[in-house]
């Protein structure tokens, strides 16, 4: 097997973040994504910290940001729609 096809099958992009285009392989934390999404619906501002390596940045881009894009936070609008509210990350 060729490394570029044993890249290709893993179900996981090693030990950079995962994106937002691999929410479809993200999973294991759904109550975290919850719990985020309820505390945006009560407050328009959410600070992810952690450790670095805990899997913060993979929390943000392809749990929470594929959870308001699939309308779980109705109120907040779209994500695309920059009239609604700000998105920033920062490292």
């Amino acid at each position: 097997m060729t490394a570029a096809l044993a890249r290709a099958l893993l179900p996981y992009p090693g030990l950079r973040p995962f994106e937002r285009h691999e929410a479809d392989i993200f999973f294991g934390r759904e109550t975290q994504v919850d719990a985020m999404v309820d505390r945006l619906a009560q407050r328009r501002l959410l600070a992810v910290t952690g450790s670095s390596g805990s899997g913060k940045s993979s929390l943000v881009r392809a749990g929470l940001l594929e959870a308001l894009e699939t309308g779980l936070l109705g109120a907040a609008g779209p994500v695309g729609d920059s009239r609604r509210y700000a998105r920033a990350a920062t490292r």
